[in-house]
């Protein structure tokens, strides 16, 4: 019964591990692809964003704002103390 079942999971291990390499070669593929691309030169406007740093702005995922240049501290659970 237990050699049953540790073969039933050997061979559905194969099964993935075959998928996985399947996959992992179609994303190889596609970085071989993306990295033969020319994309252009980057803009630089690291300028800008010094100068709105300097100022004591912050960009945050939350709409950022005005924060004096100091951050509020956070208790063990993430609320504001």
């Amino acid at each position: 019964m237990k050699v049953k079942k540790f073969e039933e999971k050997v061979e559905k291990l194969s099964e993935y591990n075959e998928k996985l390499l399947h996959y992992a070669g179609k994303m190889m593929q596609c970085v071989e692809e993306l990295s033969d691309e020319d994309y252009g030169e980057r803009d630089d406007d690291d300028d800008d964003e010094d100068e709105y740093m300097e100022r004591g702005y912050r960009r945050s995922s939350r709409g950022g704002g005005y924060d004096g240049g100091m951050r509020r501290r956070r208790d063990s659970r993430g609320r504001y103390m």
